[in-house]
């Protein structure tokens, strides 16, 4: 979530790989946690994330944190933004798990997992799975290039 590319790549390629595939059912987009150890309240905005995710406001909290990511990211005062767009009473939650629930890092662990089973180093990296075979795309392509690769995939 600290990661000024990652925070690009959300804003600018993923709803439209969400408009053209995953709403019309081509593919799914799942997102993992892949905390960098530079980024220093990354973990900690992947804990709110999650914990927003309990209450049914995952999306929100993300598109949130990747939106103010210049603000929270100088002092780590995530709360606050996710404030200006959580439900009040939704917030509490939030806090409440944040501060309580050691499950959310559990999540971020089985992500980090993952990620180095796909020989992750670097965010954003895309991995694309196609007839079980696993393939990860570092960098966030752009999204002309990324829909010439998705569409020849989904061809074969």
């Amino acid at each position: 979530y600290e990661c000024p590319h990652c925070a690009e790549f959300y804003r600018d390629t993923v709803p439209k790989l969400i408009e053209e595939y995953v709403k019309t059912g081509k593919m799914r987009l799942l997102h993992r946690d892949f905390p960098l150890p530079q980024h220093q309240y990354a973990k900690l905005a992947a804990r709110y994330a999650n914990a927003a995710g309990e209450g049914g406001y995952y999306d929100l909290a993300v598109a949130q944190l990747f939106k103010t990511q210049n603000d929270w990211g100088m002092d780590g005062n995530i709360d606050v933004q996710l404030a200006q767009v959580l439900p009040p009473g939704v917030m509490q939650q939030v806090r409440q798990l944040v501060k309580n629930d050691a499950t959310l890092d559990a999540t971020v662990t089985t992500d980090i997992a993952k990620g180095r089973e796909d020989r992750i180093n670097q965010t954003p990296t895309l991995v694309i799975v196609v007839h079980g075979q696993r393939q990860a795309i570092p960098g966030g392509p752009s999204y002309s290039i990324l829909k010439a690769y998705v569409d020849q995939l989904l061809v074969h």
